[in-house]
């Protein structure tokens, strides 16, 4: 017997979203369609723009008509809203309550609401019935990244349609089945693509250690994540003891923060085409962060976007393959990390005095002569006050050089090198972070309402 209850729920901020929530006592015969159509049935192709940020790729989406800026991840399904605080209202349709589980190193699942027959629109594509799974609980990933982020947009976007991930120009073209079949792709390699519960995955080499032979492994292709490769221990791969690593922070998961180890492998290859890379990072989550996926997971690890923002990308569902061109800008880039091991992120607003050099030309009356004026160009300082987002110190990797010199979590972040940290956007200052060849290091932190400026050099430990 089935039973509908309507319902208004409160989330903090005034947030409301109204939902049908579905009580049955067997299985919920509700299936969304969840197939994109284009807008416009005379075109061929849609281009839609994405920003980048920290390997990122996000895009514009509207949600039952209220906009929204999500993460495009193959990673996942469906989509998946995290984030809600800066939203007014939010329609859901048909949502029962549900339990999910990720990677990270809390074993407690996690509630969400599961929602069908959902309106998404993301440029001249439009979904009438979606599914959509909506986090209750709070997330931090935009305080980390220094973007507001509401969640992610997975496979659904991208199952009926080739797409291409164009790094260089920030844009995602969607192409027709048939018009894409017309289209010549002579320059790009093609390689076969797994689709797994509507997740794609393709099989790489790896050489650990020059005097090793390649190892085959199969990898989710997984546009979000940001690094080049994480790899699970427990399949046959497991990081060299002689190898040079450090332990590090990868991120936020579903579960938790993840941690583990980084190194750099000898080799990375793509098998049947000429694409090699030397020495690329590689990372090795911590056992404990994976434990969700169980013991009979059939794959080796993740390969994100610090790999494929390299190529140009097509991502050809429809047919199983992925077709890759090199990107001459990004292809011979080492692969890189967080150096220092400071990460930042924004944590509520600060009252900041910004002072601007102002030129005024006065005008005096008549000379003692009785002849014309006397001019004078004067020059000032015009101060103001504006509310910014305070930029703190949220993790500092142990035993870094940062961390020796007495940098922690909480602190204050003023100057970066003799600049003020304001005249920048966070994605900035990460860049920064990557760069091989800045050794040296000065920030000016507020502690417990003191100043304290802090030294440190940094080499490369990978």
């Amino acid at each position: 017997m089935l039973m509908f209850v309507f319902f208004k729920m409160i989330i903090k901020h005034h947030i409301r979203i109204w939902i049908f929530i579905l009580l049955a006592a067997g299985t919920v015969p509700l299936r969304a369609q969840n197939h994109f159509y284009f807008s416009d049935s005379t075109q061929q192709w849609i281009r839609i723009p994405f920003h980048l940020v920290n390997n990122l790729i996000l895009v514009k989406v509207e949600i039952n008509g209220v906009p929204l800026q999500l993460v495009f991840d193959t990673g996942v399904k469906h989509t998946v809203l995290i984030n809600l605080e800066q939203i007014d209202s939010l329609d859901l349709y048909h949502a029962r309550k549900i339990w999910l589980s990720g990677l990270g190193k809390n074993k407690e699942k996690i509630p969400a609401l599961y929602a069908t027959g959902n309106r998404l629109e993301i440029g001249g594509l439009i979904c009438d019935s979606s599914d959509v799974l909506m986090v209750t609980e709070a997330f931090k990933f935009s305080e980390n990244l220094g973007e507001v982020i509401h969640g992610f947009i997975g496979t659904d976007l991208v199952k009926d349609y080739p797409v291409k991930i164009d790094f260089k120009h920030r844009k995602l073209v969607f192409y027709r089945p048939d018009y894409f079949a017309r289209k010549k792709f002579g320059r790009y390699r093609r390689i076969p693509l797994t689709i797994d519960d509507a997740k794609p995955y393709i099989e790489l080499k790896i050489r650990f250690r020059s005097k090793h032979s390649l190892q085959k492994i199969k990898v989710l292709m997984d546009t979000g994540a940001s690094d080049a490769l994480w790899l699970f221990q427990g399949r046959g791969i497991r990081p060299d003891s002689g190898m040079r690593s450090l332990r590090d922070y990868f991120g936020l998961g579903f579960s938790g923060e993840i941690y583990g180890l980084r190194t750099r492998a000898s080799e990375l290859t793509i098998p049947e085409t000429r694409f090699r890379f030397r020495r690329p990072i590689v990372s090795f989550p911590d056992t404990s962060s994976l434990f969700h996926l169980g013991n009979g997971w059939n794959f080796d690890g993740i390969a994100g976007n610090e790999l494929w923002r390299r190529f140009y990308v097509i991502l050809n569902f429809p047919d199983r393959k992925l077709l890759l061109k090199k990107y001459p800008h990004n292809y011979h880039h080492s692969f890189s990390y967080n150096i220092p091991g400071l990460y930042l992120g924004y944590k509520g607003k600060i009252p900041i005095r910004f002072k601007r050099l102002q030129t005024r030309i006065v005008h005096s009356d008549a000379t003692e002569h009785g002849r014309g004026s006397d001019t004078k160009v004067v020059q000032y300082y015009e101060y103001s006050y504006r509310l910014m987002d305070r930029i703190v110190i949220s993790r500092v990797r142990r035993n870094s050089p940062a961390w020796k010199a007495g940098l922690r979590p909480g602190d204050v972040v003023l100057e970066i090198n003799d600049e003020n940290i304001y005249n920048y956007k966070l994605e900035t200052i990460r860049q920064k972070f990557l760069l091989r060849n800045l050794h040296k290091w000065k920030f000016l932190v507020e502690r417990n309402g003191l100043k304290i400026t802090f030294h440190f050099t940094v080499n490369n430990p990978l």
